[in-house]
């Protein structure tokens, strides 16, 4: 019931994007004991996991699945994260997804990984909103492409601080995906979050992309610092989204898997 709060509260602010929460903050609220389960034996771990600990379990599971001060055992995590997954844990069934994505532990099926990842994401949990909506976004596991839901997804993720969710808004505005109308500025205040609480290198890279040939101006803080243009490109000099006209300036698009650890 907490989550669903949470979750419902961080999507009210989701037009002002001074409410995105901390991605630290937001880790902390899904794995309170984290910091003191990272270190702890991997017979700790077991002992908690038997006595009823989910957040011991899905930390032995990762493990397990990351072969981490324990042998290699991806059947074993596969088995610990479909058991938490049909309990309704929307950690576990963002890891179930990663691993029928991954292939870990059980044949590989895109069709179930994304019916988990929406599970997890309708749960409120940040992973398994980015990873539905990543799959969405690029046609992997589900019938056709469907940018416009894959929107609603990355900014839902994105307020609850996911970086690659932020980043992905960035190049949606950008690219105009889901009847996004172009919008470089937008795409500019995406990159600077993606980049506030961790070191997103591509982010970084867009939004000085962005500002050096003048489609958005430098701000302080930026990187740098604020530049003669070296190329008369105007915002104006962008045919309009409807007419087809993709940004040959953005990044390639690069095939990811989704990380079993809870980082």
């Amino acid at each position: 019931m907490l989550r669903n709060i949470f979750f419902v509260v961080t999507i009210l602010f989701i037009s002002n994007c001074s409410s995105v929460t901390d991605p630290a903050k937001t880790h902390e609220y899904w794995y309170p004991n984290a910091n003191k389960l990272r270190d702890a034996s991997t017979e700790i771990l077991q002992n908690q996991s038997l006595n009823g600990d989910v957040e011991a379990s899905l930390i032995l599971g990762m493990r397990m699945a990351n072969g981490d001060r324990i042998k290699n055992d991806p059947v074993s995590a596969f088995l610990i994260f479909q058991k938490l997954a049909n309990k309704n844990d929307p950690r576990a069934q963002y890891l179930l997804g990663a691993a029928y994505a991954s292939g870990l532990g059980t044949d590989k099926d895109e069709q179930i990984a994304v019916k988990w990842f929406k599970k997890s994401a309708l749960n409120g949990y940040d992973k398994g909103q980015y990873w539905y909506a990543h799959m969405l976004s690029r046609g992997r596991g589900v019938k056709y492409t469907d940018w416009e839901e894959a929107i609603k997804w990355f900014k839902k993720a994105s307020i609850q601080g996911h970086t690659n969710a932020q980043f992905s808004l960035g190049e949606a505005y950008e690219q105009c995906r889901g009847r996004l109308d172009r919008n470089f500025d937008k795409a500019a205040q995406w990159y600077r979050i993606a980049d506030k609480y961790t070191d997103n290198m591509l982010a970084r890279y867009n939004l000085r992309r962005l500002i050096d040939l003048g489609l958005t101006d430098w701000k302080e803080g930026d990187a740098g610092t604020s530049p003669n243009k070296f190329q008369d490109i105007t915002k104006e000099s962008f045919i309009s989204c409807s007419k087809g006209i993709k940004d040959p300036f953005l990044s390639e698009d690069f095939k990811i898997r989704p990380i079993l650890t809870a980082e």
